[in-house]
């Protein structure tokens, strides 16, 4: 009966490495993937925003604001919760660029309010600044809620 060759340490290892390189790969496929469809539910979900904001006046106006920014700040605090076995980086970058293109589906949402309204020749007051700031403030509702839990751990 021929002996068995013992398997090269080196051979081992290398296949380990390309092993973690492809696990690794796949995790920056999945939170960039999660990014990109989080981006694309925020902009259908300013889209689906423009009939309230068109039709709502006042305080109104403002809780259907905040409940949009919650509602959405607790999807994007789920997915920083799913990312926690990347780098800080990715945390980072999902912490800026997520907001950000918030922000912009918001200034188009506004944009878009305003042509709509001159063709339906309908006066709507909107106050920019203060939705704005009431959509930052809502958005983070659901981070700070994690953050006094402990669910959130600061290297």
């Amino acid at each position: 009966m021929p002996k068995k060759r013992p398997i090269a340490r080196e051979f081992v290892e290398e296949r380990q490495k390309k092993k973690q390189a492809v696990e690794l790969n796949m995790q920056r496929f999945v939170a960039w993937t999660a990014m990109l469809l989080l981006i694309c539910i925020n902009a259908l979900g300013a889209l689906l925003l423009l009939p309230f904001m068109l039709f709502f006046e006042g305080y109104a106006q403002y809780a259907v604001v905040a409940v949009f920014a919650v509602g959405f700040g607790f999807i994007f605090n789920m997915m920083i919760h799913s990312l926690k076995h990347l780098g800080d980086k990715h945390h980072i970058i999902a912490a800026v660029v997520v907001p950000c293109f918030a922000i912009v589906d918001l200034v188009i949402l506004f944009f878009l309010l305003e042509k709509i309204s001159t063709v339906l020749k309908i006066t709507v007051q909107h106050n920019y600044t203060v939705i704005i700031v009431l959509f930052i403030l809502a958005f983070i509702i659901p981070y700070l809620f994690d953050i006094i839990r402990g669910k959130h751990r600061f290297m």
